[in-house]
This record gives C-alpha cells, structure tokens and sequence, in this order.
C-alpha cells in the first residue's frame, strides 16, 4: 500500500495545517460510517489511532483496533498512509495505553513496543544518572565516532540542557548527554595517577 498524497499550497498553507485537517477529515470520515475515534496521539511523523468501526462485526472481525498515520512531505505534497496493526507496522512508538483499548491483533508486534519503551526507559534512566554526575571541572570521555575538534576526552565547563566542555586548548564544545561515554568527576580524578 502506497501514500496519499495531497498538494499543499504553499503560498497560503501549511504542511502542518494541512496534516490537520486530514485528520479531521479521516475522523470525519469514521464517523459518518459509524464509526469513531475512541482516543489518538501525534508522535513526530506518525498519527496513533484507536478505531471503533461497527461495520466489522458483519464480517466477523473485532470492531476496535488500532492503526498509525504515516505523515511524509514530499515536494510541496503532504503524503499519508494508515498501517493497521494486523499489517504489523514497522513503528514500535505506539502509546502503550492503546493497547488496553483495543484487543490484540499482532501479538509480535505488541511485544516489540513494549521492548522499545523498555529500552527508551532503560535509556532515559542511564542518561539521568549520567547527567546527575555531571559538574564543572569533570572530565569527559565521548562516545565512539564523537569527537571534538579531534579529541575525544573534554573538560566540562557548564551543564545545562546541552554541556559545555572544553578542549585541552580551551576550544569550547556544545555536546549532548548521548553523546558522552563517560564521566570523571574532579575527586575520582583526583585518586588516579597518570
């Protein structure tokens, strides 16, 4: 299955409005058949969905289920499509909430989000704590692949939401918490000989 695309004007619209009313219109839709939107969440390109759609019981299928809009831009068109989760779509963001709404349809799938928000939660966590370790005069050490004026340990000058390190010449980074492998704080420097 292919996406819709729909141009946008871009002298008076935007992409963004146009998403918009898409899906008032797709949830118009829904309803002028019966149907109706029991709950949806916007999650960056994608549109969640819990459907109530009564006309599947006439072909013996459970009537709720849930279902995502992919939302791309392309040139000046708005390009959508829906992926049901019998289809087993590839995006693992679902609202984990959705599922207690909507009985199972792709128990792979199922587990597979699950997976994701336990790994993003496993992620958000070590990122705290590592953040929490952080003061001026720590040292950092980046992650493989990151680098900083071609070093890869960095003197912490400020943290805020973004840290601010410095070079051993005191050239200053901007440098994101996921990027950072490591953090020596000044008193466990302090202990180590070099």
């Amino acid at each position: 299955m292919g996406y819709t695309a729909t141009p946008v004007n871009t002298a008076f619209e935007k992409p963004s409005e146009v998403r918009a009313q898409q899906e008032r219109q797709w949830r118009e839709m829904y309803e002028r058949q019966g149907g109706r939107v029991v709950k949806c969440s916007r999650r960056g390109s994608r549109t969640w969905w819990v459907i109530d759609d009564p006309s599947l019981t006439e072909r013996g299928l459970t009537t709720l289920f849930i279902v995502v809009t992919l939302w791309k831009l392309y040139r000046t068109d708005v390009c959508r499509k829906e992926v049901t989760e019998s289809m087993g779509p590839a995006e693992l963001d679902c609202p984990l909430g959705f599922f207690e709404l909507a009985p199972v349809q792709n128990e792979r799938w199922r587990e597979r989000v699950r997976q994701y928000h336990r790994d993003r939660r496993a992620r958000q966590g070590a990122l705290k704590t590592l953040r929490q370790r952080l003061t001026t005069g720590s040292t950092i050490r980046l992650k493989g692949g990151c680098n900083a004026g071609g070093e890869s340990t960095l003197t912490v000058r400020s943290v805020a939401r973004n840290v601010i390190a410095a070079d051993s010449a005191g050239q200053l980074f901007r440098v994101k918490i996921s990027q950072i492998e490591r953090v020596d704080t000044p008193a466990s420097c302090e202990g180590q000989s070099s």
